[in-house]
């Protein structure tokens, strides 16, 4: 099942970054490219990122349902050599996540307000409010390859292991599926290059 929430009547102010998907609620490829480039204009070079990504605007992927909206931006280093490589000494990105009308659950909750970094986007008719999370993976002191999230600090909102895939192709190199658990809670799985993939739980704020 994909992701749907809660609806509501506003959703001319998506229009301009989650246009009306087709099909299966992806966006076309076109729009979400346009989306990437919109979004990370809007974020421009902050100092205190928490980690430090060169993002692939050909190759994002979105969804949206409702008034929700969720869109991955790789990283251009993304392959699969560097996540084999990975280790625990250092932090290997993989891309950019925005999230709009939702924020990463931290056991069974919303994370916290102040754990967001929110980026400001200028609509046609309206401004609205866009959860940035920076998407990394690194070893732990198992040796477990694991995916890390950042929001405004340098301390991770969450770690959660990386399961290994079958190694299905996909056309991008994260893919985004969801599935509904009721009206104010989801769970988004991250497909990476059809050979890992995580579960995240996604929270109305």
């Amino acid at each position: 099942m994909r992701l749907r929430f809660l609806l509501v009547p506003s959703l001319a102010i998506l229009t301009c970054l989650f246009p009306a998907a087709r099909g299966d609620d992806q966006l076309p490829l076109e729009k979400a490219q346009e989306g990437a480039r919109k979004l990370n204009e809007s974020l421009g070079q902050p100092g205190d990122l928490p980690l430090a990504t060169t993002v692939d605007f050909e190759k994002p992927q979105g969804i949206k349902a409702g008034d929700i909206g969720l869109m991955v931006v790789p990283d251009q280093s993304l392959s699969a050599d560097i996540l084999k490589n990975a280790s625990a000494d250092g932090i290997v990105p993989l891309g950019q996540l925005w999230a709009l009308n939702l924020v990463v659950g931290v056991n069974g909750q919303p994370s916290a307000p102040a754990q967001q970094r929110t980026v400001l986007l200028h609509g046609k008719d309206q401004d609205f409010n866009v959860n940035l999370y920076l998407l990394g993976a690194a070893r732990n002191a198992a040796g477990t390859l694991e995916l890390i999230v950042y929001g405004r600090d340098k301390e991770p909102i969450l770690r959660l292991p990386l399961t290994t895939s079958d190694g299905a192709s996909q056309n991008f190199p994260i893919e985004l599926s969801g599935r509904k658990e009721d009206d104010q809670t989801g769970w988004l799985a991250l497909s990476i290059l059809g050979q890992h993939r995580a579960e995240l739980m996604m929270k109305r704020p």
